[in-house]
């Protein structure tokens, strides 16, 4: 009897087993996947291609449930749901031939205030780049349009999508002689009704004739789309693991390694020189890893290639970590030679992990000349394996609280000019008014200090863009973390 009981309860533990990695196989991202083909041989341009179009997708998602109610997905399963959905209708866009005109941003407002879905892309994307997802090069928006930072596509419009250009100038983008666009007002009120697991947004801020929406409530439930735990993460380089150490360095060096220098620094790093110094890589103790090489005379002139070169360079090189997003791009010079910069941010449960590092822009930083990286920086974590996380016994505060708490010291910090406090003054607004009129984003993200190896305790954290600076405080405290200028 004990035998057979023994016997049923692990069958059960294997049922149970086969369902949670089935799970995993199919709500994770594929990347891992297509990393794993490129790295076993079977690398080919269509590979690169799959993984260039997830590192395109939208980083950030707003839904409109119309009656100014709103909520900001970024976790990779909440993207990637909306763009697929989203997809489907932008094709039409790129393929046609629609009529592209300038609108104001009061048009772009009053649509976003019903239902709709706005896509967020990273900073700089130019359009072609978006366009390559579409299978399409050159067309009317690519022609029109430079760069895409935001595409709205109302729910109930007909033939009729939302450009905001690089610049901040937004197009109207409207076909003729179609059939209605796919109705998106079911595929919303499908997640609207799931909504208990999102933050709640509205303009809060309206009467100060600031239109950002802001957090105003947040479901306490235990999923990734709210982050009530804390995570213990470490390096995914351990500087203290000689052999990973060595075989990562090898990879930059092939057969060369035997002509490379190493040198241990007082700090506890590690660097590896080839020659005179024309190509070198630096582990720091933390684990951030740091490549150069002297790339003589190269030049980018595509965008897209360009990505790619950065795509296969990354993948020989340690892989992508899961929920990584294309962050911004911009074009760089190195004395006549012209190239790409590309900025990668990654995530852990759903949300982004922010640095608290003043040497690095995004968690993954690389630059493109022609065919050759002139540099690579990298510092990205992950979950500890074997480790409980932390859950607090206090909820998270509002941003409104935490903006009232901090509005004292945030102003005094702020690089004010003086026409706009000499306006300010006359309107006689509170502290914490005088910053909500320049709110220009609010988001939960999480904060690393980066103070240790192994053991670092990742915090929640509202993220307060004003202008050109973010703001990090502790969702929990409402304490000022840290303060950086935008990239």
């Amino acid at each position: 009897m004990n035998r057979e009981k023994t016997k049923t309860l692990i069958l059960c533990i294997l049922v149970m087993m086969t369902v949670v990695l089935v799970q995993q196989i199919w709500f994770s991202s594929p990347l891992h996947i297509l990393q794993s083909q490129a790295t076993n041989l079977r690398k080919n341009q269509e590979t690169i291609k799959e993984i260039r179009n997830i590192m395109v997708m939208p980083k950030r998602v707003v839904l409109s449930f119309g009656d100014n109610s709103y909520t900001m997905l970024s976790s990779y399963s909440d993207v990637s749901k909306v763009w697929n959905q989203g997809s489907n209708i932008l094709n039409n866009y790129f393929h046609g031939d629609p009529e592209v005109t300038a609108v104001s941003m009061e048009v772009y407002e009053e649509t976003k205030s019903r239902k709709a879905i706005e896509l967020e892309f990273a900073k700089g994307v130019p359009s072609t780049l978006v366009a390559t997802g579409f299978d399409t090069a050159d067309n009317k928006i690519v022609r029109s349009v430079k760069e895409i930072y935001k595409i709205l596509i109302p729910a109930q419009h007909i033939n009729t999508i939302y450009i905001v250009g690089g610049e901040g100038v937004i197009f109207e983008v409207k076909l003729e002689n179609k059939e209605p666009q796919e109705n998106l007002t079911e595929f919303i009120s499908d997640l609207e009704s799931n909504k208990i697991d999102f933050i709640t947004y509205a303009p809060i801020f309206d009467f100060l004739d600031n239109h950002t929406i802001i957090p105003i409530s947040t479901s306490m439930s235990f999923t990734e789309n709210v982050p009530v735990h804390q995570f213990f993460v470490e390096s995914q380089i351990d500087i203290n693991d000689e052999q990973e150490v060595v075989e990562r360095a090898k990879s930059f060096f092939n057969e060369n390694f035997d002509f490379v220098k190493t040198i241990r620094e007082t700090s506890g790093s590690l660097v590896y020189m080839y020659g005179y110094g024309e190509r070198g890589v630096r582990i720091n103790h933390r684990g951030r890893l740091e490549y150069n090489e002297d790339i003589g005379s190269e030049s980018s002139t595509n965008v897209n290639d360009a990505l790619d070169v950065a795509i296969d360079f990354i993948i020989d090189h340690g892989d992508f970590p899961e929920g990584v997003y294309l962050n911004e791009i911009r074009n760089i010079t190195h004395n006549t030679n012209k190239g790409y910069y590309f900025g990668f941010g990654y995530r852990i449960a759903g949300f982004p992990v922010e640095l608290s590092n003043s040497q690095m822009e995004d968690p993954i930083e690389i630059e493109v000349y022609g065919n050759k990286i002139k540099s690579y920086r990298t510092f990205t974590r992950e979950k500890m394996k074997n480790t409980m996380s932390v859950q607090p016994q206090i909820s998270t505060l509002s941003p409104v609280d935490i903006i009232e708490q901090n509005a004292t010291d945030i102003k005094s910090q702020h690089p004010y000019d003086e026409i706009t406090n000499e306006a300010r003054q006359n309107e006689e607004l509170t502290d914490a008014q005088w910053i909500a009129k320049d709110i220009d984003l609010v988001t939960m993200v999480y904060f690393d200090a980066l103070e240790k190896q192994t053991q670092q305790l990742l915090v929640p954290a509202w993220m307060i863009e004003i202008e050109e600076n973010r703001y990090f405080f502790d969702a929990y405290t409402g304490e000022w973390i840290n303060s950086s200028p935008q990239n």
